[in-house]
């Protein structure tokens, strides 16, 4: 008997972080979305572009004032979809260009609410040769 997780998660699988709205649990939040990655088997690659997009994604949300941080992760088959949100902003998200650029050049689907206060997007497994 082993008392290993299976290595992939079903389209049921879900995990919620709520944070305190501070820039030292941003860690908190890319440790636990790439260490799902790894569980998923992404690539080292993949992993770290999760890493960077989840740092990207919590970034721009904890330039406002507002409630927690939440980190929503669904898990699929060869995919992460992520909704990251803080509930009662003071004010709408600012998304730079340049931060859009970082969102799209790691991550996929990306959607951007900045009335809402939310950010999802999506990290796929690559196919490896």
């Amino acid at each position: 008997m082993t008392d290993e997780a299976p290595a992939q998660g079903s389209v049921d699988d879900e995990v919620i972080l709520t944070l305190p709205p501070r820039p030292e649990y941003a860690r908190i939040a890319r440790l636990a979305v790439t260490g799902l990655a790894a569980r998923l088997r992404f690539s080292y690659d993949d992993v770290e572009d999760l890493r960077v997009g989840v740092g990207e994604i919590c970034n721009i949300l904890l330039e406002s004032t507002g409630g927690p941080l939440v980190v929503r992760c669904r898990l699929g088959d060869d995919e992460i979809r992520l909704s990251a949100s803080r509930p009662g902003l003071d004010r709408d998200l600012d998304v730079t260009d340049l931060s859009r650029q970082i969102l799209d050049a790691f991550l996929s689907d990306v959607t951007v609410e900045a009335e809402a206060g939310r950010i999802d997007a999506a990290k796929r497994r690559s196919i490896e040769p």
